[in-house]
């Protein structure tokens, strides 16, 4: 099962989850006895994938809307209650976990050769990719994603918040070392300009 947003008739949904994940060998129907022996989720049964744990995202609307993270937290509450406190057992991808910040960071690092060896540099002489900014407005995924995350290659990952989404200095709470931005800017406009004057590449406003 892959759950790629938040779920719209979360009752029909999250009883087909529970099925599945209550199957044998995840036959819609079927009721695996280990379930009563304490073996949840040892039977072969469907594996439950989020892509991924954002809890709030921001809309139009003023205020956070609830997001995927909301329908994991909720299905793994249901999933306790229903097997007398046993967790669930799931895979969640997407920001802040390092397998996605190390699929973007191998997408630059193509994206980037090719661009260099299209001018013309032999490819052993392309220097290596220094610092990576990601921009964000959700501390708990954009910002924690590149404070935590461990290059392979020894590139620096810095997170820049805007104000433009779910942050909102009024209601949010105090930053974290996981979730403290390098810099917080009211848009991305300033956050990339941020960006390019901190590397050398624009003259500082004034």
């Amino acid at each position: 099962m892959f759950i790629l947003n938040d779920v719209r008739d979360w009752a029909l949904d999250y009883q087909i989850f529970s099925d599945l994940l209550l199957s044998h060998q995840g036959y819609l129907g079927s009721y695996s006895q280990k379930n009563e022996l304490g073996g949840w989720q040892q039977d072969g049964q469907t594996k439950l994938y989020f892509s991924n744990a954002d809890l709030v995202w921001g809309s139009a609307y003023h205020l956070p809307r609830y997001g995927q993270g909301s329908t994991k937290a909720s299905l793994e509450g249901l999933w306790r209650a229903h097997t007398g406190g046993h967790e669930l057992v799931s895979y969640t991808y997407g920001k802040p976990t390092g397998l996605a910040y190390r699929f973007a960071e191998n997408r630059l690092r193509d994206v980037r050769t090719r661009l260099f060896a299209s001018q013309g540099y032999p490819i052993e002489t392309i220097p290596p990719l220094r610092r990576v900014y990601m921009i964000g407005d959700n501390p708990d995924s954009d910002i924690a994603g590149p404070n935590t995350y461990k290059s392979e290659n020894g590139t620096q990952w810095a997170g820049l918040l805007v104000k433009t989404g779910v942050w909102d200095p009024d209601r949010s709470g105090p930053f974290t070392d996981a979730t403290k931005p390098l810099a917080i800017r009211d848009n991305v406009n300033q956050a990339v300009r941020y960006a390019l004057e901190r590397e050398g590449v624009l003259e500082p406003t004034t």
